[in-house]
C-alpha cells in the first residue's frame, strides 16, 4: 500500500469535522504540507461532475450569467456555456460587462486545481487584497440583483465583502435573494425560505417569464 497517498491522522481529522470541532477549512490548513495529495483528491472527486441537472437547466432559462464558488463544471456542462472566467485572467475578467453568458469562478476551476482557492491564506489573499476579480464581484453585486442558491454566508470573507458593499451603497444598492432553509442575517439579502430543497426546481420554474 502506497502510504504517500494518505495523510497522517486523516481519520482523526474526519472525526473532528463530523463532530463539528474543526471546519473543513481548518482541517485543510492543518494538512497544507500535503498539497499534492489534496490536489489529487480534489481532481478525483471533481472529474465525474459532468452530469445532467434539472436545476441548472431550469436556471438557464432565467439567465446565462452565473457566479459560483464551486470548482466543478456542472453549470457550463448543462447550459453549454463556453466562457469560464477565473481570478487568474484580468483580460477575461475585463470582458464580463460585454458578455451575454459566462460562468465566473472567483475561487478557481477544476481544470487548474493548483490555482484554486482552497486554504485560508488563499482566501485572505483573494478577499483582503484588492484584486480585479474581487473588484468585478463588488461591481456585479452593487449593480445587479443576484439570486443565491446553495450558498452559505457563514464564510466570513464573503460576508465581509457584502457588508462592505452595503456600507458604500448606504442601502441604495439592489436587493439580493437567498434560497435557504436556514436563517441568515446578511444586510441587503432577502431570505426565501424553503423547507425541502427538492422544491427548488418548481420554484425556479415559477420565476420564468410568462
Amino acid at each position: 500500500e502506497n502510504k504517500s497517498k494518505y495523510i497522517e491522522n486523516s481519520e482523526l481529522f474526519r472525526q473532528s469535522m463530523d463532530a463539528g470541532i474543526l471546519s473543513p477549512l481548518e482541517v485543510l490548513d492543518k494538512i497544507i504540507d500535503s498539497k499534492k495529495i489534496i490536489y489529487d483528491s480534489f481532481e478525483e472527486q471533481l472529474k465525474n461532475k459532468a452530469i445532467k441537472s434539472d436545476l441548472h437547466t431550469s436556471l438557464g432559462e432565467l439567465t446565462k450569467k452565473f457566479i459560483t464558488t464551486n470548482f466543478d463544471n456542472l453549470i457550463e456542462f448543462n447550459l453549454n456555456i463556453n466562457d469560464v472566467i477565473t481570478k487568474d485572467s484580468n483580460f477575461n475578467l475585463s470582458k464580463i460587462d460585454s458578455k451575454e453568458s459566462f460562468v465566473l469562478k472567483p475561487h478557481g476551476d477544476a481544470s487548474q486545481i493548483d490555482k484554486c482557492v482552497i486554504f485560508s491564506e488563499q482566501y485572505k489573499d483573494l478577499y483582503s487584497v484588492e484584486q480585479f476579480s474581487t473588484f468585478q464581484l463588488k461591481k456585479i453585486f452593487s449593480e445587479y440583483t443576484v439570486l443565491f442558491i446553495g450558498f452559505s454566508f457563514s464564510d466570513p470573507y464573503v460576508t465581509e465583502l457584502f457588508n462592505y458593499i452595503s456600507l458604500l451603497s448606504e442601502g441604495y444598492g439592489p436587493k439580493h435573494f437567498l434560497i435557504s432553509n436556514e436563517d441568515n442575517n446578511i444586510e441587503n439579502i432577502n431570505i426565501i425560505s424553503i423547507d425541502d430543497y427538492k422544491n427548488i426546481v418548481p420554484y425556479i420554474n415559477g420565476l420564468k417569464p410568462q
